[in-house]
């Protein structure tokens, strides 16, 4: 499973409670555990065909039995942004508990939602509180480096960050210094956008 799915959250968990020689929790202890995850399937199901409030009422019900069901919360908000319901998507993902694997998965979905509502600041706090608490993980940066670049807004981004999003090239550090720069000439002096002669940046270089 690993190797079909290799970056799976639940699966990799799983992994390294074995690998710590933890026993794996239960999924399901009751009767009521046991019907909320037939009714998460039931809800999948329904998401797939393309019957969106089925699929809703069937999560609804999952998370009735068993609020903390992971699975069925990430669910719902997918559900929701699919029905543009941006908002209902974001309450969705903020039920997700702490303590699950799927808790990251939240935070970067429920970050898109937040600035497709208009909320952008809130989206890259929550970003970046999601790499300051999952530091091995590339996916929040990819997210916080893709949602400065459909903004043209390298300008505001710490250095910092950028060096996190080229690291993998040489000399990162001086380039990252010189991409911020560049992004605070062509918001200043350009309108964030570049100019079509090469000279006019030249220019301003040697100001």
């Amino acid at each position: 499973l690993q190797k079909l799915m290799p970056r799976q959250p639940i699966i990799s968990d799983a992994i390294k409670r074995l690998e710590a020689n933890e026993n794996l929790p239960n999924d399901i202890d009751t009767v009521a555990e046991g019907a909320a995850e037939v009714l998460y399937g039931l809800g999948t199901f329904g998401s797939r065909d393309g019957d969106e409030l089925a699929s809703l009422i069937y999560l609804r019900l999952a998370l009735w039995l068993n609020p903390a069901h992971a699975p069925s919360i990430l669910m719902l908000g997918d559900t929701y942004e699919r029905m543009k319901q941006y908002e209902s998507a974001i309450e969705a993902y903020q039920m997700m508990p702490n303590a699950s694997p799927l808790n990251e998965a939240a935070d970067l979905q429920a970050a898109l939602n937040l600035e497709q509502i208009g909320r952008g600041d809130d989206a890259v706090a929550t970003l970046k509180k999601a790499i300051a608490e999952y530091p091995k993980n590339i996916d929040p940066l990819i997210s916080l480096g893709n949602l400065y670049r459909s903004r043209k807004d390298f300008a505001n981004a710490n250095v910092h960050e950028i060096e996190d999003l080229i690291r993998s090239t040489g000399f990162f550090r001086s380039k990252a210094k010189n991409i911020k720069s560049l992004a605070i000439i062509l918001d200043s002096e350009f309108k964030g956008k570049v100019p079509p002669i090469q000279e006019e940046l030249r220019s301003e270089e040697r100001r």
